[in-house]
């Protein structure tokens, strides 16, 4: 289970804003109408980090490859502290005006844009360094 505490701790450490929406789950804000969640979910004994209104989350420590055979694991602190340093960015996929998906990807993945249809954009952007 996440420790939402600690992970507010760090927030305020790296000056990212946060709220805890319930119990058992934080909101981060890392930019304008972009909130990445961590959630407990105490019925199931699980966890899940994502965007909120995405389908993209994961379970756990996040695994972000950096390579064609290269991964790195992210706990919450290190996931967040390479956010705010740039390393982890957000990628964003849309059709015109609308927002199809949003996920963390390393700043050294190689993108894999084959299946990106037509009419689709993907946008990655990393959140300006508060520290």
């Amino acid at each position: 289970m996440y420790d939402l505490h600690s992970i507010k701790e760090i927030c305020e450490q790296l000056r990212l804003p946060c709220r805890l929406a319930t119990p058992f789950e934080i909101e981060i804000s890392l930019y304008p109408d972009v909130v990445f969640v961590f959630a407990n979910l105490e019925s199931e004994n699980d966890t899940y980090l994502g965007f909120r209104d995405t389908p993209w989350h994961s379970h756990g420590n996040l695994m972000l490859m950096t390579g064609d055979s290269t991964y790195l694991e992210y706990e919450p602190a290190e996931l967040l502290t390479a956010i705010s340093k740039g390393d982890v960015v957000i990628a964003t996929q849309s059709n015109g005006e609308q927002m199809q998906d949003r996920w963390l990807t390393h700043k050294d993945e190689n993108l894999d844009l084959k299946y990106l249809g037509p009419g689709e954009t993907l946008s990655v952007f990393r959140i300006a360094a508060r520290l």
